[in-house]
């Protein structure tokens, strides 16, 4: 019989396929992932007698997780970390392929989502219409991964893949989000069980009043090269590249602008990272145009809580 880690009779489960099985108990379980390029994460913390051939380093494993209205999420992890002393045992899994951060390669791409498919190896779980704006490189000017992390590589690309964009690497896939497509997907409105960590407002989102600026410094005489510039920064690059490096620029910079909060819930509902969401937990207290940027899910034995990071969304003024 499957066992599950269920907390205070409610519908939320946690489940390891090849762990749960055994003579375990369970003390603490901890779910992170974030916006940016951190790779989700799974802590476990138990007592147990012995340890068999089900407990190793890079061994792989499936994982289910269940929110209150029965919705399930099914990823894989690799055991990262491993600790066993006097029964106490810790293990740490990252939720990707074990290439992702183990192997340094050498490549080269036409397009971008072929380079990301390649390094990352994950399903895409944005919406099919979101495009990057690369177009195909040609040679000599492909995209290169020079005995360079596939992990570090992939996320350079991803923050490169599309102007006013940004993305995830989530429990069971590679997220992509286009930010000029906001519009609430959820509504906190008045929630009492809804506590905020820093008990601050915005009503109104900062605006990013610069694009990147590409100059032909050469008035034509050097069509090889162009010159970027945005803010503070200014770069001479390879023309083909040119779209490659002032997206990254420019999506870098709206994570910089955004204004952050965190929030907390005593249960699981379900919010996923990437969602837009409007959260007005009381008439004094108003964030609007916001996207959810991280989630921290915490079982414990008698209870669950999850810990929601949100920003605000950085409007263009241009």
């Amino acid at each position: 019989m499957d066992r599950w880690y269920i907390v205070n009779n409610e519908e939320t489960k946690f489940r390891i396929k090849e762990l749960f099985d055994k003579e375990i108990e369970l003390i603490s379980i901890v779910i992170c992932e974030t916006l940016y390029g951190s790779i989700a994460d799974v802590e476990l913390n138990a007592n147990i007698k012995e340890l068999d051939e089900d407990f190793k380093l890079n061994k792989e494993y499936n994982c289910s997780l269940i929110d209150q209205y029965g919705n399930v999420t099914e990823f894989k992890c690799f055991c990262a970390f491993l600790s066993f002393v006097d029964n106490f045992l810790q293990m740490k899994f990252l939720c990707c392929d074990k290439d992702f951060t183990k192997k340094s390669l050498v490549n080269k791409f036409k397009n971008i989502d072929d380079a990301i498919k390649s390094a990352s190896k994950m399903q895409r779980l944005d919406n099919p219409l979101i495009k990057t704006d690369l177009l195909e490189f040609n040679d000599p000017y492909y995209i290169y991964q020079t005995n360079e992390a596939n992990n570090r590589f992939c996320t350079r690309l991803c923050w490169s893949y599309k102007h006013y964009t940004t993305f995830g690497y989530l429990l069971n896939g590679l997220k992509f989000i286009d930010l000029k497509s906001w519009k609430p997907d959820l509504e906190l409105i008045e929630r009492r069980d809804i506590r905020l960590l820093e008990p601050a407002s915005w009503n109104r989102n900062k605006k990013l009043d610069e694009d990147i600026k590409y100059i032909d410094y050469s008035n034509g005489r050097d069509p090889n090269h162009i010159l970027i510039k945005f803010f503070d920064q200014t770069i001479v690059a390879d023309t083909p590249y040119k779209f490659l490096i002032g997206n990254k620029l420019f999506n870098e910079k709206l994570v910089q602008f955004s204004q952050k909060n965190k929030f907390e819930v005593k249960f699981y509902p379900g919010w996923t990272v990437g969602t837009f969401v409007n959260l007005k937990p009381s008439p004094q207290i108003n964030f609007i145009e916001c996207i959810i940027t991280s989630r921290r899910i915490k079982f414990e034995k008698a209870s669950v809580s999850t810990l929601y990071g949100i920003q605000s969304i950085v409007l263009p003024n241009i």
